[in-house]
C-alpha cells in the first residue's frame, strides 16, 4: 500500500523535527564542555508555555522502539509559564520521557505532572520501571555512566539535562525505589509577569 500525501507529509515533518533535536544534542555537547554558555552567550531569558512544550516532548520521545506499548499523559495547566530556551528545555523533558519510556514494562504508563509553586515551577517525570538501585542514583548523572546495555545508551543523557537545568537556574532531582518506579523532579523559574516575552 503507497503512503498519502498527508502520511509522506507528516514523515518529513517528523525526521526534520529530528534533525533538529539533533542538532540541539550537538550544540549541548558544546555547551556542556562550556559550562552555561551557547554560541558565546549565556541562555536567553524569555517565556516558555509549558504544557505545548511538554506535549511536544512526550509526542517525540514516542518516536522510539518501545512507545508503542506505553502510555504517556501529561498534566499541565494550560498558562503556566517558565523562563528559558524552549529548544533546550524540550530537549531535558525528551531525555526524562524517553528514559522513562525505555524504563517502563509493555503496557506501563509514563505521567507528567507540572505545578507553581511559590516562583517556581515543578515538573515530575513518574515511570512504572524497575526503578534505580540507591548505590547509583547519584552516580546517574555523571557523564558518560549509563544503567542501559552496551550500544543503547551513551551515558550523556542525563549529564546534559543536568547541566541544562542548572543553566536555567533550576534543580534535577530523583527518587526511585528498585522495582516501584522513577521520578525525575525538574524545578525552573517561574515567568513571572514582569518578564518580556519575545
Amino acid at each position: 500500500m503507497t503512503p498519502s500525501q498527508a502520511e509522506i507529509h507528516e514523515r518529513v515533518q517528523l525526521i526534520l523535527q529530528q534533525a533538529r533535536r539533533i542538532d540541539a544534542i550537538v550544540r549541548a555537547l558544546v555547551t556542556f564542555s562550556h559550562a552555561g554558555v551557547t554560541e558565546g552567550k549565556s541562555v536567553p531569558d524569555i517565556r516558555v508555555m509549558l504544557s505545548p512544550l511538554l506535549a511536544e516532548a512526550a509526542h517525540l520521545s514516542r518516536l522510539g522502539r518501545k512507545s508503542a506499548d506505553v502510555t504517556c499523559v501529561s498534566h499541565c495547566p494550560e498558562g503556566l509559564e517558565v523562563v528559558g530556551n524552549p529548544q533546550r528545555l524540550e530537549q531535558v523533558f525528551v531525555n526524562l520521557i524517553t528514559n522513562a519510556i525505555d524504563a517502563s514494562p509493555q503496557g506501563g504508563r509514563v505521567e507528567l505532572f507540572a505545578e507553581e509553586t511559590g516562583e517556581q515551577v515543578l515538573v515530575r517525570v513518574v515511570d512504572q520501571g524497575h526503578g534505580i538501585p540507591p548505590e547509583l542514583t547519584q552516580r546517574i548523572f555523571e557523564p558518560f555512566f549509563t544503567t542501559k546495555q552496551p550500544g543503547e545508551g551513551t551515558g550523556l543523557g542525563l549529564a546534559l539535562v543536568s547541566s541544562i537545568v542548572q543553566e536555567h537556574g533550576g534543580t534535577l532531582e530523583v527518587d526511585s525505589q528498585p522495582g516501584a518506579g522513577t521520578t525525575f523532579t525538574v524545578t525552573l523559574p517561574k515567568a513571572m509577569a514582569r518578564q518580556s516575552t519575545l
